[in-house]
């Protein structure tokens, strides 16, 4: 998967270089080091349908079993977001790439429309 390339790259590479020089591998950071989940979090919670989608596709990557089961028992998708949100201070920058391109993947004219803001 690019996804995993990219991540194997950023290991590679790591020579003490600070993250904000390795992370044009991702399409998800912004040139101020700020990933697109974080920098559009509000929207996203707001505006995301096909949450359940979303979550499929982190399950056993990203998220674990318990963590799967809280988002899919929330009732609404803005409050599924909120759940995902949740569980995103403890995630790495390759977690939070994963998120990224599921969004990009069942929500691409809601992410392009807040990649051109």
């Amino acid at each position: 998967m690019k996804i995993q390339a990219r991540h194997s790259k950023l290991k590679e590479s790591d020579s003490g270089q600070s993250f904000k020089a390795v992370s044009s591998f991702s399409y998800g950071v912004s040139s101020s080091g700020e990933h697109f989940v974080n920098r559009h979090r509000a929207d996203l919670i707001q505006r995301v349908c096909m949450v359940n989608s979303i979550i499929d596709m982190l399950y056993n990557t990203v998220l674990d079993e318990e963590q799967y089961q809280s988002i899919e028992a929330e009732k609404t998708n803005p409050d599924k977001m909120r759940k995902l949100y949740e569980f995103m201070p403890s995630w790495n920058w390759y977690c939070k790439e994963q998120l990224y391109q599921a969004l990009k993947a069942k929500n691409k004219f809601l992410i392009e429309e807040l990649k051109s803001k």
